[in-house]
């Protein structure tokens, strides 16, 4: 995909946002995960937009030291005063802004009226997940679930205990391989979920799984 490449839907990218901070209707939800399936540009996005938080989060204090560590030293004791004051104020100026940024993003504006409506689907029924659940000694190298009918293709998320969404990916079968460095993230002793939607050739959502619970206790 071209760096250049944006969504056209402009309620769609306005909604990227939300679905990151988990703020959206399960209706917008379901909306925004069926057109995630068709726009790669919203895919990359939602894609960058998690790596750079969970680096940000994990890699703090490293991030602080480093540029501490990098302060020029060269520049004259009265230049290097100004820069650090004006450094200071152009931060602090920053920080401001982002708390007025998030402060109107989470209190004061609500999500952008939908007119699309999604398919239903058949509720009665779910997605039954095969492997891995409940406790395992040692980590599948795939993810199995019953095959549904008619359904083009199945949206697959890992979620911490925390609610929060560590991998999401489209397969076309039953199956999918989980990637390395996600299988290097499922820490033991410690639990995690698996849900799992299938999606018509249209955009629909036929079936999806129940939040299904599994714990990885090695033997050793």
């Amino acid at each position: 995909m071209e760096e250049n490449m944006k969504c056209k839907d402009k309620k769609m990218n306005k909604l990227l946002t939300y679905y990151h901070l988990d703020m959206l209707s399960p209706e917008e939800r379901d909306i925004f995960e069926a057109h995630l399936i068709e726009c790669e540009a919203c895919r990359k996005e939602l894609e960058l937009t998690e790596r750079f938080f969970s680096f940000a989060s994990k890699n703090r204090e490293e991030i602080i030291a480093h540029l501490k560590r990098k302060e020029i030293d060269f520049i004259p004791i009265r230049k290097r005063t100004f820069y650090r004051k004006l450094a200071f104020g152009v931060s602090s100026l920053i920080v401001c802004v982002l708390i007025i940024c998030a402060y109107y993003f989470i209190f004061l504006k609500k999500p952008p009226p939908l007119s699309e409506k999604i398919g239903q689907g058949i509720r009665g029924e779910n997605i039954k997940i095969c492997c891995p659940v409940g406790e395992i000694e040692e980590l599948p190298e795939f993810i199995k679930w019953s095959e549904v009918k008619n359904a083009d293709c199945y949206l697959i998320q890992l979620i911490d205990k925390d609610d929060q969404i560590m991998w999401s990916a489209l397969a076309h079968e039953s199956k999918i391989k989980i990637p390395s460095f996600i299988q290097r993230k499922i820490k033991k002793g410690k639990s995690y979920y698996l849900k799992i939607k299938a999606f018509s050739s249209d955009g629909r959502i036929i079936l999806e799984s129940k939040k299904i619970n599994f714990l990885f206790i090695p033997k050793f």
